[in-house]
């Protein structure tokens, strides 16, 4: 039996099959163009359809991500551990010491989901949290500061609570 994956993209594909099978009965056997049928600017209709669907796909994520608070939780987490911490450890540490315990204060919570796994996953994980604390350290102090980073880890927050 195919995995899961397998059986719903063949079901997709499967769509396929219905589709020529509505032009072809509309071509065929009642004598019509699939322009009667409101095929007429595919391209352009496509093109203009996926960019409404991304805008609206954008704006419903927006709501979820403020609804249910994960652009709150990223903006505490990330003010805690690159804001404050950080700032502080800073003045008294070098600054890859810093990281590494801003980096480290970051990750602990995140541990107790983690280390549930197998060996392999606790390690890709561990090595996971560490390079994302070095990426927002970099994002926060070299590019565009704190907002821009709080908002990223609110939305990395949401489109993995989605699954």
């Amino acid at each position: 039996m195919p995995d899961e994956n397998v059986q719903e993209t063949a079901l997709y594909y499967g769509f396929i099959v219905y589709l020529l099978l509505v032009f072809l009965y509309c071509r065929w056997i009642e004598k019509r163009s699939l322009v009667t049928i409101g095929f007429n600017k595919c391209i352009p209709d496509y093109i203009i359809g996926t960019c409404i669907a991304v805008i609206l796909l954008a704006i419903i994520m927006g709501i979820g991500c403020l609804a249910g608070g994960f652009i709150i939780q990223g903006a505490a987490e990330e003010a805690m551990c690159r804001g404050f911490l950080m700032a502080s450890l800073q003045k008294k540490v070098s600054t890859p010491v810093a990281i590494f315990w801003s980096a480290t204060v970051f990750a602990f919570p995140h541990f107790s989901n983690l280390f549930m796994s197998d060996f392999q996953y606790v390690l890709i994980g561990v090595i996971n949290l560490y390079m994302i604390s070095f990426h927002y350290w970099y994002c926060t102090e070299k590019i565009s500061g704190l907002p821009a980073v709080c908002t990223v880890y609110g939305i990395s927050c949401y489109t993995e609570y989605l699954g």
